[in-house]
C-alpha cells in the first residue's frame, strides 16, 4: 500500500468504527425487553436472530516449517468483530459483520532472516440475508469480502476480494434439556 493511501484508510477506519458503534449501540439502548439467560443464549446461538454482538478474539500462534528458525517464530493477533443486525420483520434479518484484525509481532521472512511486523491487517466482512424456518432450518445467503486495509505491505495481499456466501444449517436447543445452559 502506498504511503499516500495510509492516511485515507486511517480516516476511513475511524469513521467506519464510529458508524458501527452508533449502529450497534443505538438499537441496544432503545430496547427495553428483558431476556432470561437461556433466551439470550438461544438467540446468540442462532446467527439469523437480530441481536447485536461485539466479539473480541485474541489469538496466539506458534509457527513451524522448513525456513531457518521457523519453529522459533510466534505472533499474536486481536480481532474485533461486531455484528450489526437489521430486523426485516418476521424470521428474516440482514446483518453486517466486519472483522478488524490488529497483528502484533507477525513474523515475515525477508531472505536475510525474520522481521516482526505490527499493524492493522486486512479487514474482512460479510453482509448477508437470512432466517430460520419454523422447523429450525437456517438459511443464509450473502456476500463475503476482504478490503486492502493493512498498514504494512508485508502483512497484507493489497487487493480487494469478494465472493458469495451460503449457509444451510439446523438450529437446535442448548444444554441437556435444549432450553438452558445450566448443567
Amino acid at each position: 500500500m502506498t504511503n499516500q493511501l495510509r492516511p485515507f484508510f486511517a480516516r476511513l477506519i475511524k469513521r467506519a468504527a464510529t458508524g458501527l458503534l452508533v449502529l450497534v449501540l443505538a438499537p441496544l439502548s432503545l430496547s427495553a425487553q428483558e431476556l432470561s439467560t437461556a433466551e439470550m443464549a438461544a438467540k446468540l446461538a442462532n446467527p439469523t436472530v437480530p441481536l447485536g454482538q461485539m466479539s473480541s478474539n485474541f489469538d496466539f500462534t506458534f509457527y513451524g516449517g522448513d525456513l531457518p528458525d521457523a519453529g522459533k517464530q510466534f505472533s499474536a493477533a486481536y480481532t474485533f468483530q461486531p455484528t450489526v443486525p437489521f430486523n426485516l420483520g418476521g424470521p428474516n434479518s440482514l446483518f453486517f459483520r466486519p472483522a478488524i484484525p490488529v497483528l502484533f509481532g507477525q513474523p515475515v521472512y525477508t531472505g536475510d532472516g525474520w522481521d516482526n511486523v505490527t499493524g492493522l491487517g486486512e479487514i474482512s466482512f460479510d453482509i448477508a440475508f437470512g432466517g430460520t424456518t419454523d422447523g429450525g432450518i437456517l438459511l443464509i445467503a450473502g456476500l463475503v469480502g476482504t478490503l486492502p486495509t493493512s498498514t504494512n505491505d508485508a502483512i497484507g495481499a493489497g487487493h480487494w476480494a469478494f465472493g458469495p456466501e451460503f449457509l444451510i444449517g439446523v438450529a437446535q436447543g442448548l444444554g441437556r434439556n435444549r432450553e438452558s445452559l445450566q448443567p
